[in-house]
């Protein structure tokens, strides 16, 4: 009797902690769709294209969630989210989507984060660069700062 109440309860946390089909062809066919990105337009003189181009791409990798970006003239600042799954790989997603920025843009310095704070500072500047008409130094000094958080170490 123990044996068979003892198999019993393993098979009931088997097929508890087992993924359903549905959910795993869910992840498998995660599309651009799912991921947060918006476009960044502003008027003044730095263009945001390379931002967006990155955005694109980095929404090509499935492990990605959101995506908040800005550039200056020579650096483009990106951050960001993995889905749960994939945390334990952060550095080697970062690495990876770095590289192949590196690859698309090879005259900027490109600084990648999954850091909360650095998409919660790119969130709003980005949403700035929406709302309102900020001149170039102003966006280079907040990209400059981001940069700076981004380094720090806790």
């Amino acid at each position: 009797m123990r044996y068979h109440a003892g198999v019993f309860m393993i098979l009931l946390l088997l097929m508890g902690c087992g993924k359903s089909q549905d959910h795993l062809e869910q992840q498998m066919h995660h599309t651009e769709e799912q991921i947060k990105f918006s476009t960044v337009k502003n008027e003044t003189t730095i263009d945001q294209y390379e931002s967006n181009q990155a955005k694109e791409i980095v929404a090509t990798f499935h492990e990605t969630t959101e995506v908040f970006a800005a550039n200056t003239k020579d650096w483009l600042m990106l951050a960001f989210n993995v889905t749960h799954m994939n945390r334990f790989q952060l550095k080697n997603i970062e690495k990876n989507v770095k590289k192949r920025l590196t690859e698309e843009f090879p005259h900027m310095k490109i600084e990648v984060s999954t850091d909360e704070k650095m998409r919660l500072e790119l969130k709003k500047l980005e949403e700035d660069l929406h709302t309102n008409n900020l001149p170039q130094q102003t966006v280079e000094k907040r990209i400059k700062q981001i940069i700076s958080l981004s380094r720090e170490e806790t």
